[in-house]
Formats: C-alpha cells, structure tokens, sequence
C-alpha cells in the first residue's frame, strides 16, 4: 500500500511540473519569430563546420557566428583585394557613386568564384542562407583606418533606387576578416536596437533586411564606427544575397 502510495506521489509530481511548464509557456512565450530565415536552426556546412548561431535580435532577425571563415581564408581576401581597393561608393541610380562624407572605407569587389578558395567561402555562405549562388551579389572587401567610418544606411534599396534594380537586396553576411580591440573603435552598431558588435577574425554577422511579409524592415538600420588610432585597420567583407537572380543594374 505504501508502494502505491509513493508511485501516486511521483505521478502528481510529473504531472504538477507538466501543469507549470504549459501554464509558463502560456504566459511567457517565445517570441523570436524566425520562419522568414535560413539562419533558425545549426547549419552543418559542406566542409563539416557546425555553425551555431549567437541571437542578437529576434526582429530584425540578426545573428553572429563565430568562425564562419578560417585564418587562412581572411588572409587570401586581403591579399586579393590590396591591389583593388578604390574609395568606397554609395548606390544611386543604378551607379556606385562617392560620397565622403557618409562613407570614407575602401573597398574592393572579387570575381565570382574567382578561385577556389572564394568559390568555397561563396557556398559556404548559400548552405547557410539556404540560398542559390545566383541570388547572390560578388564579394565585397572593405578597407578602413583611422577615422574611417559609415554612417548609418540600409542595404535595402528604397524610393528610386529600386527603379534601377533588378531584384531587392534580402540577407547581409559580413564576415570580419581581422579583429579590432574595443579601445581602437571600428564596431558595428544598430542605432535603433543599441546592437553593438566588435570585430571579431573569422565571425560573420547575419541579418535578414526584409520582415517576415518580405516587407524592408527599417530596424536593420546600422553603421560602421570610425577606426580610432594610428595603424589600426578593419577588413570585412559584404556578401549579398537577393530575393531573386541578382543581376547587373540597368545603367541609367
């Protein structure tokens, strides 16, 4: 009798802990809603990297991984964009056009697939973004030093600029190639979510510029702040994806 008194004991336990979990979900639900991203779950990648995602932000869905890139690899960008580096543009009408008093980097466009090393960093990010390589943009590295900066932007396109383009600029992976220290500046920032995120080798930061309605999503707007000391550089690169076949914009 005392036997089944004791099992009666254990199930009420189950049970009563069972009850509270429910009634706490009810009340205190999850409310990251990542079904509009690729980047929900762990991505086992082509070349056996298991990526696990850092949550930043539910909405706009932003998400670091860390060694997405190895060593090696950052070292190859830089190297094939040192002799290609030209004073950074901003898009209007279709056009890269300068503007050095909202962004001041340098940057440097790689071919697509243009060796083995790029063609593998390009899938890597398309298994991850669950994407087709034809959706996406050609690599962009971008160069800062002391006092460079962007002021804060949309990578989205708006108003006319989407007269001049083929298709909207849907996920943004940035991958940092080398680390910046806190003191030496260079962050990224979301000024309207106060998301800071320092330069770290080989992490790529995720965010998705689009809602779950495919709508631009105004909160992804964000920034790079300026290089603070002498002889300090950051090295990132841009890697674009469309919600549709990316091709050239029509010139105007």
């Amino acid at each position: 009798m005392e036997k089944s008194h004791n099992s009666n004991i254990r199930f009420i336990s189950k049970l009563s802990l069972i009850t509270l979990l429910i009634f706490l979900n009810a009340v205190f639900p999850v409310t990251a809603d990542v079904s509009s991203s690729p980047t929900a779950s762990n991505v086992q990648l082509s070349d056996n990297k298991d990526l696990i995602p850092i949550v930043l932000s539910p909405n706009p869905d932003i998400r670091l991984y860390k060694n997405f890139i190895s060593e090696e690899e950052a070292k190859h960008l830089i190297a094939l964009a040192k002799s290609r580096l030209k004073s950074s543009t901003v898009l209007k009408y279709g056009q890269g056009v300068a503007d050095d008093k909202w962004r001041t980097s340098t940057t440097a466009f790689l071919y697509k697939s243009e060796d083995p090393i790029v063609k593998a960093i390009e899938e890597r990010a398309c298994k991850l973004l669950g994407c087709n390589l034809n959706y996406m943009e050609p690599i962009q590295v971008v160069h800062y030093s002391k006092g460079q900066r962007f002021l804060p932007h949309y990578d989205y396109f708006t108003g006319e600029e989407l007269k001049y383009q083929t298709s909207q600029r849907q996920h943004t992976l940035l991958v940092y190639l080398n680390e910046v220290k806190e003191e030496h500046g260079g962050m990224t920032l979301f000024p309207k979510l106060n998301v800071h995120i320092q330069p770290v080798k080989g992490a790529a930061l995720y965010f998705n510029n689009l809602d779950k309605d495919g709508k631009v999503n105004p909160l992804t707007l964000h920034g790079g702040e300026p290089i603070l000391a002498d002889g300090v550089e950051k090295w990132a690169c841009n890697i674009w994806v469309r919600n549709n076949v990316y091709t050239e914009a029509p010139q105007k």
